[in-house]
C-alpha cells in the first residue's frame, strides 16, 4: 500500500496532465498559439493521425506527416535552419488529431508553432521559439561569472576549512547516499585546504588571471612543501586502501621516497563555459599520475563557519503545457495508470530506447511523442519489462529514465509529450545530420578520411562528444587535438579544395596567399594554447620541441637522451615504467646541448614571420594491425596485435609549418586512416583473404 501511495504522489508531482480548465502560472513561459482554437479554425486539424518513427528527425517526421494529412507543415524558417529541423525524436501516435500531434511536436522540442494564409487555406511552421531562445542565451552568457564565483567561494571555504580544528563535531544528520564519508572531515581535502593556506602571496591572483601554477615537493626552500608531502602521502594511502578493497587480486602499488621528490602540485581555473578550479596533483613514479578527487562537499553543518556559497543561474524552464490542477486521476482497478500492460519485447538484439518507447505506446494505446538524445548511444536489446507485465505508471518512470525526459499527460486524447532533462544543452549540442550521415556513409563503403574527419572542427561546441564520442556508431573516428594543434587544424578545415590540395603536395601552401589578419590570429590562438601546455614543467616543454625538431635533430637527440640516463640512472632504462628522473636537470641539460630545440618549437606572432612560412600536411604509412584483448578466469589480460592482410593500406596524419627560422610539427588526429564500421572492416579483410587463397 506504501509502495502505491508512493507512486501515485510521485505520478502526481512528476507528470501533470492536460485538461480543459487549467490554471496557468502567469511566469510560465509559452510558445505562441496558433489560434485561440486552431481546430474549429482549421477542421483539417481535427483529422486523426496513426503514425510511427524511431529514428528520423524532426523535418523528416514533418514530412511525412504532410503526405499523409495533405496540410503544409514547414519546419524551421528554412532548409539551412538545421538547428530545428535536425532534432531527434521518437514518435508513436495513434489515432491522434493533427492539432493534438504538431502541438506535441513543438511542445517535446520547446518550439514554437505558427501559421498563415495562403491561397484561403492555413500554413503551418515550426520555429524557435524567440522568448526561450532569449532564455537560453542569457543563461549561457550568465555560467562564466558564475563559475568564477564559485571558484573563489571554493578558495574561500578551504582557507577557511584549514583553520578549523581536526576534531569537528559530527554531523547533526545522516550522510546523503552521494558521500561516502563527510568530505569536510575527509584527510585528503584538510591536507589541501592546509597547503592553500601556506601558498605564498599572489597566487590567487595568478591562478584566476589564467596561469597554471606549480609547486613542487621537493622545494625544501618552501613551507608549502611539507603540506604538499602530507597531501601526498594521503592520496597514496587513499589509493591503496581503494585498490585493497576493490580490487584485491591486482598488485598493489608500491611508492617510494623518491617517488615523492617528483610530486607537484598545481592550481589552474579549467576553460569552458562554466569555468572551476582545479588542482593536479602528480607523481612520476612509474605508476602514472595520482589524481586528487577534488570535490570538497562542505556539509550543511558547517554554514555559519564557512562564506556563503554563490548561487549559480537557474537554467530556462520547460514551455509548460497546460498542468492539472485540482483534477484527480483515477488509479483504481480498470484504470489506465494501475492497469498491467504486456510490452512485446523488439526483437532486434540491437534495440533502442526508442524501440522501447514505441512497444509501450503500442501495448499501453496512448500516444507518445519525445525527443530522444539516447538511442544513438546504446542499444537495449532486452524489454525492461517483467513477463507478467507493468503497469502504465511504471512504463513511464521507465522512459524518464532511460531516454532522459520529463512528461506531461493529455488524457482525453491519451497522450504523453517528453522533453529532455537538459534541453537547453542538449539542443546547444545538436550535430547536423547531413555531417553525421556522411560519416555513416564512408565508414560502410571507402572509410572516412581526413578530410571527412576534419568536418568534427565544425560542430557546434559539445556536439563531438554527443554526436561522435559517445555515439555507438561513430565512436571509431573519434579524435581529438590540443589547444596546441587545434587552431591549424581549424585553419586547414577552412582551406579551399586547391588550398588544401597545395598543402599535401610536396611544395606546401604558402600562406602568403591567405588572409594575413586571418593567420595572426590563428598563431596566436595556437601560441596561447602551447603556453597553458608547456607550463606543467620544463620537461615537458622540452619533449614538445623535441617532438617538433627536424628527423636529423631528433636522431641526434635520442642517442643523447639515452646516454644521459644511462650516466645518471645506471640499470634504470629499460626497467618497466616510466623512469623517475629529475626532469629539470635533464631538461636544462638538453638545452645546453641542443640550444636550437626552443627556436624551432616556438610559435611565432609576428605577421611579417608568418608571411614567409609554408604549411604541409604529412602522410605517413602505417602497418596496421588488429588488437585482440583475451580476458582469463582470473580477470588478467592477454593483448595479441595481429598484422591485416596485405593490402589493407592505412595512414597517419600531421601538419608541418617551416620558414627560415621556424620548424613546427603540428600533432595530427590520433587515428589511422580510412577508418572503418568493423562490418566493413570485417568485408574488407575476407575479401583480401580470398584475393590472398586465389594468389596463392
Amino acid at each position: 500500500m506504501k509502495t502505491t501511495l508512493f507512486v501515485v504522489i510521485t505520478l502526481i508531482l512528476t507528470l501533470p496532465a492536460f485538461a480543459d480548465k487549467v490554471t496557468v502560472d502567469p511566469n510560465t513561459i509559452k510558445a505562441p498559439a496558433v489560434e485561440t482554437d486552431p481546430v474549429k479554425l482549421d477542421s483539417r486539424l481535427a483529422q486523426k493521425v496513426t503514425y510511427t518513427s524511431t529514428n528520423k528527425r524532426l523535418h523528416s517526421i514533418v514530412d511525412d506527416i504532410v503526405k499523409q494529412t495533405g496540410v503544409m507543415i514547414y519546419c524551421g524558417k528554412s532548409k539551412e535552419d538545421w538547428q530545428v529541423r535536425d532534432l531527434p525524436l521518437v514518435v508513436c501516435t495513434n489515432e491522434l488529431p493533427l492539432g493534438k500531434l504538431l502541438r506535441g511536436l513543438v511542445d517535446a522540442t520547446q518550439l514554437a508553432l505558427t501559421s498563415t494564409t495562403v491561397k484561403g487555406e492555413k500554413q503551418y511552421r515550426i520555429i524557435r521559439d524567440p522568448v526561450q531562445e532569449k532564455l537560453v542565451e542569457d543563461y549561457y552568457k550568465k555560467l562564466p561569472e558564475a563559475g568564477l564565483a564559485h571558484a573563489n567561494w571554493e578558495w574561500d571555504a578551504m582557507i577557511k576549512l584549514a583553520s578549523l580544528p581536526d576534531n569537528l563535531p559530527e554531523p547533526k544528520q545522516e550522510l546523503s547516499q552521494d558521500y561516502s564519508r563527510d568530505r569536510s572531515r575527509d584527510p585528503i581535502i584538510r591536507s589541501l585546504a592546509k597547503v592553500m593556506a601556506a601558498l605564498p602571496p599572489g597566487t590567487r591572483e595568478r591562478v584566476f588571471a589564467g596561469e597554471r601554477v606549480m609547486f613542487k615537493a621537493s622545494d625544501v626552500s618552501s613551507p608549502v612543501s611539507v603540506y604538499i608531502d602530507q597531501l601526498y602521502r594521503e592520496v597514496l594511502a587513499n589509493l591503496q586502501q581503494d585498490m585493497a578493497k576493490f580490487a584485491p587480486e591486482m598488485k598493489q602499488p608500491q611508492f617510494s621516497e623518491a617517488d615523492l621528490q617528483t610530486a607537484t602540485l598545481a592550481f589552474h581555473i579549467t576553460d569552458g563555459e562554466y569555468p572551476s578550479l582545479h588542482p593536479d596533483l602528480e607523481s612520476r613514479n612509474g605508476n602514472g599520475i595520482c589524481p586528487i578527487n577534488y570535490d570538497p562537499g562542505l556539509r550543511d553543518e558547517l554554514k555559519d563557519r564557512l562564506p556563503e556559497q554563490p548561487k549559480d543561474p537557474e537554467p530556462p524552464s520547460a514551455q509548460c503545457a497546460p498542468c492539472m490542477q485540482g483534477v484527480a486521476i483515477n488509479y483504481g482497478e480498470g484504470s489506465p495508470w494501475g492497469k498491467k500492460i504486456k510490452v512485446e519485447k523488439p526483437k532486434d538484439e540491437n534495440a533502442t530506447v526508442a524501440d522501447n518507447i514505441v512497444a509501450i505506446a503500442k501495448a499501453s494505446g496512448f500516444s507518445i511523442i519525445c525527443e530522444d538524445f539516447r538511442s544513438h548511444k546504446q542499444a537495449y536489446g532486452d524489454s525492461f519489462v517483467a513477463d507478467n507485465g507493468e503497469t502504465l505508471v511504471n512504463c513511464i518512470f521507465y522512459m524518464q529514465n532511460e531516454a532522459q525526459v520529463s512528461f506531461w499527460i493529455d488524457q482525453d486524447s491519451k497522450l504523453l509529450v517528453g522533453t529532455s532533462h537538459r534541453w537547453y544543452d542538449l539542443h546547444r549540442k545538436l550535430a547536423p545530420i547531413n555531417i553525421l550521415n556522411h560519416l555513416y556513409d564512408k565508414l560502410n563503403s571507402d572509410g572516412v578520411e581526413l578530410d571527412d574527419a576534419m568536418m568534427i572542427l565544425d560542430l557546434p561546441q559539445g556536439a563531438a562528444s554527443e554526436w561522435i564520442y559517445d555515439s555507438r556508431d561513430l565512436s571509431s573516428v573519434a579524435w581529438s587535438v590540443n589547444e596546441r594543434s587545434e587552431p591549424f587544424w581549424k585553419l586547414y578545415n577552412a582551406l579551399s579544395a586547391e588550398d588544401k590540395a597545395l598543402a599535401k603536395s610536396e611544395a606546401g601552401l604558402a600562406l602568403f596567399r591567405l588572409d594575413l589578419n586571418y593567420l595572426v590570429d590563428v598563431f596566436r590562438k595556437g601560441a596561447k594554447g602551447a603556453a597553458k601546455e608547456e607550463t606543467r614543467d620544463e620537461f615537458d616543454s622540452i619533449a614538445k620541441a623535441m617532438h617538433a625538431a627536424d628527423p636529423e635533430l631528433h636522431s641526434r637527440i635520442t642517442p643523447w637522451l639515452e646516454k644521459w640516463v644511462d650516466e645518471h640512472y645506471p640499470g634504470m632504462r629499460g626497467s618497466d615504467g616510466e623512469i623517475p628522473v629529475d626532469r629539470d636537470a635533464m631538461a636544462a641539460a638538453m638545452l645546453e646541448q641542443f640550444p636550437e630545440l626552443k627556436r624551432a618549437s616556438q610559435i611565432p606572432t609576428d605577421p611579417s614571420a608568418i608571411a614567409k612560412l609554408t604549411l604541409r600536411i604529412n602522410k605517413h604509412e602505417q602497418t596496421p594491425f588488429v588488437t585482440t584483448v583475451t580476458k582469463s578466469t582470473d580477470r588478467s589480460e592477454t593483448i595479441r596485435h595481429e598484422s591485416r592482410p596485405d593490402g589493407f593500406k592505412k595512414h597517419m596524419y600531421d601538419m608541418s609549418i617551416k620558414g627560415d627560422d621556424v620548424n613546427l610539427q603540428i600533432d595530427g588526429p590520433y587515428l589511422m586512416f580510412p577508418v572503418y564500421s568493423p562490418e566493413r572492416a570485417a568485408e574488407l579483410q575476407k575479401e583480401m583473404q580470398k584475393n590472398s587463397e586465389k594468389t596463392e
